[in-house]
């Protein structure tokens, strides 16, 4: 057999596997909405998906997974376009339009699963993962994009602020957005919800409460 026969048949067993995963995946979008625990089971994942259990068993070593791994890719992904659009943000704009983009854009990630499903996951992936502490984290990756932000600023509304100093603000908006959600209460998701935490991050990262208060 040849170096291209092997080469295709990796290909073909490849395309295979990402076919799979992207359709248990998006099968664990559906029922992540429904907010039925009881439909989070291989069997139905199974039927929704089209691919058998065995199947399932092949790619993801606990059933749980399935649901773990849609979340920390959402997340991923979210944070990456949060990257984008504060790279994006024009020099004269001010801060608040962007933190409100940013707020509004983290909520909605965590709205997009049902809140039973949502604390399930949460559970699963506390219970499963190696260092779950790890998962707060990931948001530090907009440390180094803000201050860049911050040093091309021209209107005056951005706060210069040491690293150490940013990662504890964008935890402690982290914190925010995600407790009504994990609790089910039910501003969760809401327009005060985005409202709240939209105005606290503005106070804490900006410069314009220090100019309103002086007028």
């Amino acid at each position: 057999m040849s170096d291209f026969d092997h080469k295709w048949q990796r290909d073909v067993k490849q395309k295979r596997a990402d076919d799979a995963i992207k359709a248990i995946g998006e099968a664990a979008v559906v029922l992540s909405q429904e907010g039925r625990l009881d439909l989070l089971t291989t069997r139905t994942v199974s039927e929704f998906s089209g691919y058998s259990v065995g199947t399932i068993y092949r790619y993801f070593e606990r059933f749980e997974d399935i649901f773990i791994n849609l979340f920390l890719k959402r997340r991923l992904d979210t944070i990456s376009e949060l990257v984008v659009m504060i790279d994006r943000h024009p020099p004269a704009a001010r801060i608040d339009v962007l933190l409100s983009a940013i707020v509004e854009k983290m909520i909605h990630e965590l709205a997009r699963p049902h809140p039973k499903v949502l604390k399930w996951i949460l559970r699963q992936f506390f219970k499963h993962a190696n260092e779950p502490e790890k998962i707060n984290v990931i948001i530090d990756i907009l440390v180094l994009p803000l201050i860049a932000a911050a040093q091309r600023d021209e209107s005056g509304s951005f706060r210069l602020l040491a690293e150490d100093e940013l990662r504890l603000i964008l935890r402690a908006s982290q914190a925010m957005v995600r407790s009504p959600f994990f609790e089910q209460d039910p501003i969760a998701g809401s327009k005060m919800h985005i409202e709240f935490v939209t105005n606290e991050t503005i106070r804490l990262l900006s410069n314009m409460s220090n100019d309103s208060d002086k007028k």
